[in-house]
């Protein structure tokens, strides 16, 4: 089980929905609206040995809310001057961290730039901004 595991000192993370879902899909394979969907994975997940959930930023709250003790890993963060790319639910990265994000995961906005100093330096900046 996932307790024996964690009692072995491996960290689990489980992941909710992904960053790119849509409701429409979510219904298809959940059988359930996004919300609903999410309500039962953290649940059961808040039931468990793991560690953490990687989640989208949009999720959170209510992964913070039934979930406090663990790591939340959120991709989908842009600035909001960034393309989404394939991303449909997405954050900058001030607000994913005020929501409770533990860590970020931002790829495409830093490799993709022609110049990933600056634009790490753009999202870095944009944590510490009053």
């Amino acid at each position: 089980t996932l307790e024996k595991i964690a009692d072995k000192g491996v960290g689990i993370l489980g992941v909710s929905l992904l960053t790119s879902a849509i409701p429409d899909e979510c219904r298809r394979i959940y059988g359930g609206s996004p919300t609903e969907t999410l309500l039962k994975l953290f649940s059961e997940a808040s039931k468990t040995g793991i560690t953490g959930v990687v989640c989208s930023p949009h999720e959170l709250k209510l992964a913070g809310n039934l979930l406090q003790d663990k790591i939340k890993i959120t991709p989908g963060i842009r600035l909001s001057d960034s393309n989404s790319d394939d991303q449909s639910r997405v954050m900058n990265p001030k607000e994913a961290i005020d929501l409770g994000a533990t860590y970020l995961v931002i790829g495409r906005p830093i490799t993709s730039h022609k110049d990933k100093a600056s634009a790490f330096d753009k999202i870095y900046q944009s944590i510490y901004e009053k």
